[in-house]
């Protein structure tokens, strides 16, 4: 994947621009199995599973390249309950968020994010 990333990085022109996004955690254990439900009902602890090395490659192209630029989405308030968020499940299976996830996401990083590709654009 590395290399694919690259490539596509040195082929950029200069007045082209890549944001690569580093994902969400990961769950150990599928939550809907676990729970049952959407509300919480289970005191199970879940151990998130973030992606350090994915990570560091992101960032590592990104300062590679002054045309690539590199947005984390696990840093989101969302996951300090995770896979709840208000005490509503928010993911689907142990690797995707559902919809309302995926709003929460949205909607705590939204600011962010608009800040970040402001400052690119």
């Amino acid at each position: 994947m590395y290399q694919s990333l690259e490539k596509l990085a040195q082929s950029l022109r200069p007045d082209q621009k890549l944001i690569v996004v580093n994902t969400f955690p990961s769950l150990d254990h599928d939550p809907v199995k676990i729970n049952r439900d959407f509300i919480k009902k289970s005191d199970k602890k879940y151990k998130l599973i973030s992606y350090e090395n994915n990570k560091s490659a992101l960032i590592k192209l990104a300062s590679k390249y002054p045309n690539v630029y590199f947005y984390d989405l696990s840093k989101s308030k969302i996951f300090q309950s995770a896979p709840f968020y208000k005490d509503t499940l928010m993911y689907y299976n142990a690797s995707h968020l559902n919809s309302y996830g995926a709003i929460s996401l949205a909607k705590d990083l939204e600011k962010d994010f608009m800040h970040f590709f402001e400052q690119i654009k």
